[in-house]
């Protein structure tokens, strides 16, 4: 019997076993690929998406408060689905400095996972509305008559916030049935208590004007994602607003609704 440290070594072997360890152990990295939806206020529930989620057991969610604080970090609880799905619900600042600060808070943040062992895997950006004042708000609940989906509404912050004069507000809508045909309902939000509607709630008022668009893409992807860009006039300013995307899931000709946004324009 050959024993150490007499016996030879096999560098090739050696080297080619260290390799794979460290392959391996990248194969099983925590990521982030998706969030449904990007943006939220504090208590929405945001589904993540991504890989090897197993172990993860909160979530960082970094943002830039402003005034003395400048930057803080609040880590919420994660609610494992299956490792490539878990749901975490946005928490409370309430140190958010307002727009006349010096520094002003900011909408803009990133989140990051948590495991027994540390921080782990990449970031991914995230829109604090909590910054915004209650200028832009989540409110009410969606829902599906199949029982099977609960889409979400939400936008992407890099084509511009729901403001007056913003040319291209991309306006998107998450975890809707997969193939469903997606249509934006944009008019004044409604008041409590919202009547039931496809397993969630009709958010506008229903006696108000209402503009209904496509959206642009069938919600194909995985995760049900589908968009719309909206060119919003500088006339608009000041006016408050909902909006809300009802779906046709075509497989079964249900309904599918999400809760809604409201903004001061």
């Amino acid at each position: 019997m050959c024993r150490l440290p007499l016996c030879p070594v096999n560098r090739s072997l050696l080297l080619a076993a260290v390799a794979l360890a460290a392959a391996s152990q990248a194969a099983q990295a925590q990521s982030f690929s998706q969030l449904a939806p990007p943006v939220g206020i504090p208590g929405d529930t945001i589904v993540v998406h991504g890989s090897n989620l197993d172990s993860v057991t909160a979530v960082r969610f970094n943002a830039v408060v402003g005034g003395f604080v400048g930057q803080a970090a609040m880590d919420a609880p994660a609610t494992v689905i299956d490792s490539n799905t878990l749901l975490v619900d946005v928490p409370l600042f309430n140190s958010f400095a307002p727009p006349t600060a010096i520094p002003p808070g900011s909408v803009d943040g990133f989140l990051q996972l948590l495991t027994p062992g540390g921080l782990t895997g990449n970031q991914i950006v995230f829109t604090f509305l909590e910054a915004t004042q209650g200028q832009i708000v989540t409110y009410g609940q969606g829902g599906s008559e199949a029982g099977a989906f609960d889409p979400r509404i939400g936008f992407r912050l890099q084509f511009g916030l729901p403001v007056a004069g913003n040319p291209s507000f991309d306006a998107r809508a998450f975890d809707l049935p997969p193939g469903s045909a997606p249509f934006l309902f944009i008019g004044l939000p409604g008041t409590s208590p919202y009547p039931p509607f496809a397993g969630g709630e009709l958010l506008l008022d229903a006696a108000g004007p209402v503009i209904v668009v496509p959206g642009a893409i069938p919600a194909t992807q995985t995760i049900g994602e589908t968009f719309v860009q909206i060119a919003i006039p500088p006339s608009a300013a000041g006016a408050t607003v909902g909006l809300q995307w009802i779906a046709i899931d075509g497989s079964n000709f249900t309904l599918a609704i999400t809760n809604a946004l409201q903004a001061t324009l």
